[in-house]
Formats: structure tokens, C-alpha cells, sequence
């Protein structure tokens, strides 16, 4: 980054040590549903070229698609009855922490990265057996990848038939009517991204030999609710496996 670039960055930053002290004092309109947390209004997400005002949980760290995903599988795992044997890969803290303390749910985390997790491995290349799982989470994962069909592949073997992947993905603007775009190298302003995702995401699900639909975070969270959790309204992809 250049200089300007770099004064400008530390300058937005100074907006969240004005909004810290106004969560101590303020009415508490906000909330994270992924570790409780409630105050005023969530933190300001700095990155090289934007600001996202209200966006990120002083606590746990969620983002917007964080929170919406966490009501998701909530809602998800009420459903089913049954214990649930779910893998996550990449595991975000907040959300990490919710599935764990669901006593429902056998709870398995995979991610390459030397962290805490259950397992170190690839995507691409599961260390784990066919039809394992009930539920598999792929959030934000598949962008860093030079290609995404090996993962999703994968992700469809070790899925039980009739269970579900819950894949998100970052879009670009105006997606529903544009095509992916490969950049054909990994973008450092952009989180090492390879992609930004277009109106093909359901056809590449598909072609791992899953059956694809999408869902809106409004389609299952009411305007309050994303106000609420500073949400907004991303889209999950969810590729079930038919049934043999």
C-alpha cells in the first residue's frame, strides 16, 4: 500500500475507538447471535480500499454473513430430531463455539491452517470416509482455492445420501446476471481471492453430483431480525445428496 493508502486505512480505524465506548452507554439495538454479545451497534470492518459500517462483533469477531449463518443452522439442527454428525471446514470462532455447545450435534472441524481443529487436512483431498456426515459448512472457503470442483467433489463424498452442504461463497455485484469471475491468481486486496462468484454457483454444486438450491437470509429472517444482527441478506447454497 502506499502511503496515502496507509494514512487513510489507520484513519478509518479510529472510527471503532469512537464506537467502543458508545456500547458501554448506548441502547443496545444490536446483537450477535453467535455469542450473545448486545450493545449500540457492532464495529466498523476496515479492509485496504472499504469501509463496512456496523459489521463486525467487538466480541467473538462475526461478520454479517456469520450471523445470518448461525440463525441457519440453529433452525437447521431444531429440525431434525435426531443427533447430527457435522463437519466444518475452516471453522469461524463464533460459529464454532455455538455447534459445539449443542449437545445434538457430533461436531468435527477440518481446516490445513495450525490452529485448533478436529482434523488437519485438505478440502480437496478429505482424510475422512464416504457418507459421514449429516451436515457439512463451507463458508468463504472455496474462493481461496486455484479451482473448486476437487473440494466440492470431495464434499459430495463424504456427505450421507439425503444430507446436505451448506456452501457460501463471496458474490459479485450484480451476480445473478453475471458468470463467475476468475482473476487467475490468488488477489492480495482481496483476501487471496481466485474468484468472485456469479450465477454459475449452483451449476458447479451440481456438478459434484449434488442437487442445488439457494437460499436469501430473508428468506428465513425477517427485516427486524436482520436489523437485529446487522445480517444483511447473503445467499447460501444448499447441495443436498439424492437419496440411492
Amino acid at each position: 500500500m502506499g502511503g496515502a493508502t496507509v494514512a487513510g486505512y489507520y484513519a478509518r480505524q479510529i472510527s471503532n475507538l469512537l464506537i467502543r465506548p458508545l456500547n458501554l452507554v448506548g441502547a443496545a439495538r444490536c446483537e450477535c447471535p453467535c455469542c450473545g454479545w448486545r450493545g449500540a451497534r457492532f464495529l466498523n470492518y476496515v479492509g485496504y480500499d472499504e469501509t463496512l459500517a456496523n459489521y463486525v462483533c467487538p466480541r467473538c469477531g462475526s461478520h454479517a454473513r456469520h450471523r445470518g449463518l448461525a440463525i441457519f443452522l440453529d433452525r437447521y439442527a431444531a429440525a431434525h430430531e435426531a443427533p447430527i454428525r457435522v463437519l466444518h471446514f475452516a471453522p469461524e470462532r463464533g460459529i464454532a463455539a455455538r455447534i459445539a455447545a449443542d449437545p445434538k450435534i457430533s461436531y468435527v472441524t477440518l481446516d490445513m491452517a495450525p490452529h485448533s481443529v478436529s482434523v488437519r487436512g485438505d478440502i480437496r483431498a478429505i482424510p475422512l470416509r464416504d457418507a459421514s456426515f449429516d451436515l457439512i459448512i463451507c463458508c468463504h472457503v472455496l474462493e481461496h482455492l486455484p479451482a473448486d470442483g476437487p473440494a466440492l467433489k470431495e464434499i459430495a463424498r463424504t456427505l450421507k445420501p439425503g444430507a446436505a452442504a451448506l456452501i457460501m461463497v463471496p458474490m459479485r455485484s450484480g451476480w445473478e446476471n453475471l458468470p463467475t469471475l476468475e482473476f487467475g491468481a490468488p488477489q492480495p486486496r482481496l483476501s487471496d481471492h481466485w474468484r468472485l462468484y456469479g450465477n454459475d454457483v449452483a451449476a458447479r454444486i451440481e456438478s459434484a453430483g449434488l442437487c442445488c438450491k439457494s437460499l436469501r437470509f430473508s428468506s428465513f429472517l425477517t427485516l427486524q431480525e436482520r436489523e437485529r444482527y446487522q445480517s444483511g441478506d447473503d445467499v447460501i447454497f444448499l447441495g443436498t445428496k439424492t437419496l440411492r
